[in-house]
């Protein structure tokens, strides 16, 4: 079991990999439990799984990579790999008893730190500007005293190190913030305050508002199609203000699509709801996605672009939205449930939304039932007290 690392599984993997008989399958966490489930059968009994364990003889010679695990519980569920390998950002102490556990270190030394940060503020390739900036960076007592106070946090310093703080005064005020103990929220197990620093870069940003609607979105690869839907703009703005959120740090961005660190989804999130009325705020953000998309697309849903996110998450942002109209008019539309079941190659995911949306419907109308209950309550009161 590793510990403190990120990005470590998939460089594991390619090692593993590197033979000619060695073949992975990767299965992603932030995958729905309908998703997994739709692998497998309904119902396995004893007596089925028995010929498959017998059948694979190999499986104690195959080695299991599981990656960035962020909950103590899902170790149980891994106990059937005879060989694993098993990253986390977190330590658990009750696996010290039966896994080799190796504590890597989660935070960078001062020189790393000091390196990471001439990197970013000189952005060239020359060597000699580069040793320059080091030379300068860590002369600075105050460079020095803000990465004290992040305590080496490598996604803190990288956000600290696109905001071109130059002078002294600048890089006082930055340590200020981050060192100051009472954060409005404190953001997973950090004991300074991460969510100034996040707040930091995000509020330095032209459009931050921008940057805080991609808190819609799960905890995956977002397409620039669905961002730019969500923005209500064409995929090439949606370019220029991705690419502006790149160079800060604040999202990694290819071109095609981008990804939020979970750490910055949490802080996005606890930001805007902490703000807002968290169910009002959640369903608003929402409907302006399904009408991002409405607008892209016409209406006509099944001619939106196959962008990997869009035919799988739909009916979830129109749900939570509590889009009536429009989900009346996407789960009426068979050329969208066609076409949904060609990307998906199964007619599983369409039962799921499907089932999903007869949920919805029940609840709704059990909570419309619910309102005229308690009117007619408090017009017997009305009428007993004339």
């Amino acid at each position: 079991d590793i510990c403190n690392v990120r990005k470590l599984g998939k460089r594991l993997e390619k090692e593993a990999n590197k033979t000619a008989e060695n073949k992975d399958n990767w299965m992603s966490s932030s995958s729905s439990n309908k998703q997994v489930k739709s692998t497998l059968p309904d119902d396995i009994t004893p007596k089925q799984i028995e010929p498959v364990n017998t059948a694979n003889s190999r499986l104690s010679e195959t080695l299991f990579i599981f990656d960035d695990i962020w909950k103590k519980d899902h170790y149980k569920y891994l106990s059937f790999a005879k060989k694993s390998i098993s990253t986390s950002r977190f330590k658990y102490l009750e696996n010290e008893l039966d896994h080799h556990c190796i504590r890597l270190q989660e935070n960078l030394t001062d020189d790393e730190a000091i390196e990471l940060l001439a990197l970013l503020a000189v952005n060239d390739n020359d060597q000699t500007l580069h040793q320059n900036q080091v030379k300068t960076l860590g002369q600075n007592r105050a460079v020095k005293n803000v990465i004290d106070s992040c305590q080496g946090l490598p996604l803190a310093i990288s956000l600290i190190g696109r905001l071109g703080l130059k002078t002294e005064k600048e890089w006082n005020q930055a340590k200020d913030i981050i060192a100051k103990k009472s954060a409005p929220t404190k953001l997973a197990h950090y004991d300074f305050n991460l969510y100034g620093t996040l707040e930091l870069s995000v509020d330095s940003l032209e459009n931050k508002r921008l940057f805080e609607q991609l808190a819609v979105f799960k905890r995956v690869s977002i397409p620039i199609q669905s961002v730019a839907s969500l923005w209500d703009c064409e995929k090439s703005e949606a370019h220029l203000h991705l690419i502006e959120m790149n160079n800060k740090s604040l999202l990694t961005y290819d071109e095609e699509k981008c990804v939020l660190h979970d750490l910055m989804v949490d802080y996005l999130q606890q930001r805007l709801y902490s703000h807002n009325s968290n169910q009002d705020y959640r369903k608003s953000l929402n409907k302006t996605l399904i009408d991002g998309y409405r607008n892209q697309c016409d209406g006509k849903w099944n001619t939106f672009p196959d962008d990997g996110y869009f035919y799988p998450n739909l009916i979830y942002h129109a749900l939570i939205a509590e889009n009536d109209e429009d989900l009346q008019s996407i789960m009426t539309d068979f050329d969208w449930m066609k076409h949904k079941i060609e990307i998906d190659r199964t007619i599983y995911y369409l039962e799921c939304d499907l089932t999903d949306y007869i949920d919805y419907l029940k609840k709704r109308k059990e909570r419309k039932e619910k309102r005229k209950g308690k009117k007619k309550e408090r017009n017997k009161i009305v009428q007993g007290s004339d």
